[in-house]
Formats: structure tokens, sequence, C-alpha cells
């Protein structure tokens, strides 16, 4: 809003040139449209707008999200056999930031997220056959975080390796990433992460048979269930 204010607002004359370089939080379409106002009034002499190399979300198909200001990162890249590298590309209105941010390093909880949307995205462009008879499942087994060091709402970069896969039958995978955030050339969270990928009709089955074993167990103890 403040940008928006000076470029369209009195402000703008009150600079000579600005650089705006885009960081973490702002609606990418958003910006763009603000860009487009800047060409449209010939105001390059006031206002350049400096965007990333990889400003281009990630898609909603590979990331498992429903809406465009919850994904959380840019569409991943095979950078050597499988390693894999994708930017954080968060959104002040996403699920995970919308409703309590406090200090001004970017959360824990937040960077899970991106990490776990990674795994989701990367498995589904690279790791999964295309030609599955079945919709496949994913399933998070574990994730382990290692904290070292505050990031900020700037540039983050983020390098995913592939460490183990294991195949089992019907196309199914198991497999165990290293993901890595970098600023600043520093590593500042490592995160190891077991997903599984399974048919979608075994999971269902077995979801629902889980769900009405934990019902029956529940009112076997003398809860009641509405």
């Amino acid at each position: 809003s403040q940008l928006e204010e000076m470029v369209k607002g009195d402000l703008k004359t009150a600079f000579e040139k600005c650089h705006i370089y885009v960081g973490q939080g702002v609606c990418e379409i958003h910006i763009k449209k603000i860009h487009d106002y800047v060409k449209k009034m010939k105001l390059h002499n006031k206002f350049k707008i400096i965007f990333p190399d990889f400003y281009q979300k990630s898609s909603k198909c590979l990331t498992h999200k429903h809406r465009n200001e919850n994904i959380m990162i840019s569409e991943p890249i095979e950078i050597a056999e499988f390693i894999y590298k994708c930017n954080l590309m968060l959104n002040d209105n996403c699920a995970e930031m919308s409703d309590h941010v406090t200090g001004h390093h970017i959360q824990g909880m937040v960077v899970i997220e991106a990490a776990r949307q990674m795994v989701l995205a990367v498995t589904e462009k690279y790791l999964i056959e295309k030609n599955r008879k079945v919709k496949p499942n994913f399933l998070t087994n574990s994730i382990c975080a290692e904290f070292k060091r505050f990031i900020f709402p700037l540039q983050v970069e983020v390098i995913g390796k592939v460490t183990k896969i294991k195949k089992s039958v019907g196309n199914n995978l198991m497999c165990n990433f290293s993901i890595s955030f970098f600023q600043n050339a520093q590593e500042c969270i490592r995160l190891e992460c077991q997903s599984s990928v399974l048919d979608s009709d075994y999971i269902e089955e077995k979801e629902a048979f889980l769900a009405a074993q934990c019902i029956e167990s529940h009112l076997s103890e003398g809860q009641r269930v509405i």
C-alpha cells in the first residue's frame, strides 16, 4: 500500500529516482499491476521495480493448493541429479501469516510449510510416473527441523536433495529429502523429511477403517460423539 501511494499519489514528486526491490510478503499480482501502471504512465524516470529472476510461483497442481496466496515457492527446477532449487515466495495473506506474525523474521511454521510444498512439487514434477492408473496420495511420515539463524523477508533460496527413494508395489514410493533454506549464501534452516506416495484408493480405504476404529474406541470409553 505504501508503494502504491508512492507511485500513484503526490509522493512521487518527492523522489529523484527509486529502485524498488521485490522481497517477501507482497502479492505478485498486485505488484505487477503497479509495474504496469508505472509503464503506462511513463514513470520509469521515477520508479524502477526490480523483479527477482524467479518471479513465477509454482502451480496449484504441484503444491496441492486451491488459493494462489497459499503457494509459498517458485516452481522447482532440477540443477543436478536428484537436486532441486526453488525460491521462497510468500504472500502476507497466506493461511500461515494472515492471523499472527511477531518480530521481523519469518516464523518457523511458515518455513516448514514451504518445505512441505517443495517435497510435493518435486515429487509431482520429477519422481512419480505420469501414467499412474490410480491417483496418487501423498503422506508426510516425518519432519525434523534445525533452525540455525533467522531468515528475513528478503530473497531466500531453497535447495532440496532427494537422499533416498524406495519403490514398492504399484509404483508407490517412499522418499527422503534434505531441504535447506539459504539467505545471503548462508544456510539458515535445514529440514529432513520423509514422505510416501501411495494409491489414493488404498489410503481412502485405510483412512475410513482407522476413523471407524477410532470412533468405536472413543465410544467404548463412555464418550459421546455427535
